[in-house]
């Protein structure tokens, strides 16, 4: 259990680290060249992956139905609401979407109308280093 645990941490690690890279300048250069920059939609698409491999993400997810295109909807609106930051060694936007009581609970409250208050409660979850359930 520890091996894939870390395994997973490692992983998420990496892909963090591509989602959370925001250099303008690299994105406009790469605009004016005409490179297609592939590399934040394959980095979602791993950790989607991550999700899929674990049985008790992987029902969540099928219980609110969401597929691929519903996963980065929930990515980018954590993002747009401040989650896409990095606090005690995660990068909230991308870590919320694979542990089991950040997903659960970002789930149940996708359609809250205060979603910043949402996505603060994911960063207070991470800062303090809570695990388990997250109640309302």
């Amino acid at each position: 259990m520890f091996f894939k645990s870390y395994k997973k941490g490692l992983k998420l690690t990496k892909i963090s680290k591509v989602l959370a890279e925001n250099d303008i300048r690299k994105t406009l250069e790469n605009f004016r060249n005409g490179v297609d920059d592939t590399s934040k939609g394959d980095a979602l698409k791993e950790l989607f992956e991550i999700s899929q491999q674990e049985e008790g993400l992987r029902m969540l997810l099928g219980k609110y139905n969401i597929d691929f295109n519903k996963f980065v909807g929930l990515y980018t609106k954590l993002k747009l609401h401040g989650a896409g930051q990095w606090i005690k060694g995660h990068y909230v936007a991308a870590s919320s979407l694979v542990y089991g009581g950040s997903l659960e609970y970002l789930l149940r409250n996708t359609e809250n109308k205060n979603f910043d208050s949402v996505a603060f409660r994911l960063i207070k979850w991470f800062e303090n280093k809570e695990s388990g359930q997250i109640k309302d």
